[in-house]
């Protein structure tokens, strides 16, 4: 499960952030989503749709709604899709999910909210026929993944320092998504003394941060290894665990502290 925690932008709040479907083909699922209005006016909001294409750096590339293979923005209905709250109040939207028949994979798009507000025809860019100025919005992840498709698989690779020139040493690997769902995971790293020395470093567990891996794809890690480590001989594990259904995936490598 992911973490969907409320966002809130200077006027208004959304919970959660993340909607996360798992209707089967030929079914459909709905989903509440919450917005609160923190302003003192009227706040009128409409409500869009777009695709995002992961990347292995973790920037996503905003598209338009429908362009992706992987997109479930046409399969989406929002009610009510244009509304207005006052000023302190709050209103439940109804995000419904219908999926095609003869789809029977992971898909995700990005539910754009936007206040607007009305110009007047002397304030209005003559460019802009609807006169609806569009400020700033909240985007909520839409991911949808059939309960009957539930095949996770992470792999570990090309784990390697990296010489950067810098007081500290530095790591990186990437992680694959063999599997057919998008996958949370918690990356962290396991130093370990090899040389019989005991000390404070022996055993010692290094968080690196949690990430989101999706099929079929692959996600960048990088660390940085602690400055007050004792010389000595370490294995240095990078482990991911992404359920308690599944092993820990990991790669390891042999480290040398002078």
């Amino acid at each position: 499960m992911l973490i969907a925690t409320p966002l809130c932008a200077q006027d208004f709040e959304v919970a959660p952030v993340v909607l996360e479907f798992d209707a089967e083909p030929a079914t459909n699922q709905v989903k509440t989503l919450n917005v609160k209005n923190h302003s003192s006016k009227p706040l009128a909001f409409i409500v869009s749709m777009a695709d995002f294409l992961p990347s292995q750096d973790g920037q996503n590339e905003v598209q338009p709604a429908g362009s992706s293979k992987n997109s479930c923005a046409n399969w989406l209905t929002v009610n009510p899709s244009f509304f207005e709250i006052a000023p302190g109040g709050d209103i439940a939207l109804q995000v419904n999910m219908l999926v095609p028949g003869e789809e029977l994979k992971t898909a995700w798009c990005m539910l754009y909210l936007q206040p607007t507000r009305e110009q007047t025809s002397w304030g209005a860019d003559r460019e802009l026929s609807t006169g609806v100025v569009v400020s700033g919005r909240i985007g909520v992840h839409i991911f949808q993944s059939p309960k009957s498709l539930r095949n996770h698989s992470i792999k570990v690779s090309n784990f390697h320092e990296v010489y950067q020139g810098g007081p500290s040493r530095q790591f990186a690997a990437v992680l694959e998504n063999m599997g057919d769902c998008i996958t949370p995971c918690k990356i962290f790293m396991m130093l370990s003394r090899l040389d019989g020395a005991v000390d404070n470093a022996a055993d010692q567990r290094i968080d690196v941060g949690q990430m989101v891996v999706f099929p079929k794809m692959s996600r960048s890690v990088n660390m940085v290894l602690p400055d007050n480590i004792a010389p000595g001989i370490y294995s240095l594990a990078l482990l991911a665990d992404y359920g308690p259904r599944y092993p820990l995936e990991g790669a390891q490598l042999q480290l040398v502290v002078k």
